[in-house]
């Protein structure tokens, strides 16, 4: 992941020559072997440039002028994360017509307060940071395949993250009424279940199996059907795979 933000930074105040053309060296020149016209738009093959020259395997090696092909690719190879993530593509729409996205970037970092920071080329005519906050249009995430697992982010004083191998694992005192819980996990299982267990009445809530396959970003409480309902106090949390696999836990404050 950091290769593919190193690059990205490193791109940073590239601008159109002229403004307006579309022209922005050398991202599309690099583009035009892939079917970039001079005058397209040129965030995709911002973002494409990013992880050529890093591991394009990242982004199945199809690189794109086109923004929503890369939530296409998200959705085909189960990369949706449900938030803004470091090193996570987001696709953006503006105008309220989702079905054709409208621009692209890379989340270089996640804010306390809910904003996050982009990466985005064609950009006022250039390559620049953007921050980015929640409303401001419709955002989809994909995480690709790094190898390392990468949590949520919080705010620091509140988070903590747990992480680990195995088939089971159960965490305790987990205070889903005022913290959020994301498991990341990596591997690959036939089935993997979690238990959310109210520690007052010791009833249990178990999600369906489902299998895994590399990596998958988990909302604990909406797989353990508990999000519509009052969850003060604490709980048990559980998970159990079929063969042993890498997990990470976040606890974000809500």
């Amino acid at each position: 992941m950091q290769d593919v933000l190193s690059v990205a930074r490193s791109l940073i105040g590239i601008h159109e020559t002229p403004d307006g053309s579309n022209i922005a060296h050398p991202i599309t020149d690099w583009a035009k072997q892939y079917g970039y016209s001079p005058g397209d738009a040129w965030c995709s093959w911002t973002v494409s440039y990013e992880f050529y020259h890093t591991d394009p395997a990242l982004i199945y090696n199809h690189p794109s002028g086109y923004s929503g092909d890369f939530r296409t690719m998200g959705k085909q190879h189960g990369l949706m994360v449900p938030g803004p993530v470091p090193g996570a593509i987001d696709v953006m729409d503006f105008d309220g017509k989702p079905d054709f996205t409208d621009h692209v970037g890379i989340v270089e970092s996640v804010n306390a307060d809910g904003s996050w920071v982009n990466i985005e080329g064609n950009h006022n005519n250039q390559v620049m940071r953007v921050t980015r906050r929640p409303g401001g249009g419709s955002h989809w995430f994909v995480l690709p395949k790094y190898a390392e697992v990468t949590a949520l982010p919080g705010k620091e004083e509140d988070g903590m993250l747990y992480e680990g191998d195995g088939k089971k694992f159960v965490f305790e005192d987990c205070y889903v009424g005022r913290y959020t819980y994301w498991l990341h996990t990596r591997g690959k299982a036939n089935e993997i279940t979690f238990t959310l267990t109210a520690l007052n009445t010791g009833i249990p809530k178990t999600s369906e199996g489902q299998p895994l396959d590399g990596h998958k970003v988990h909302d604990l409480q909406a797989v353990a059907a508990y999000p519509k309902t009052k969850t003060d106090g604490s709980y048990t949390l559980e998970c159990d795979a079929d063969n042993s696999i890498h997990w990470a836990l976040r606890e974000v404050a809500k």
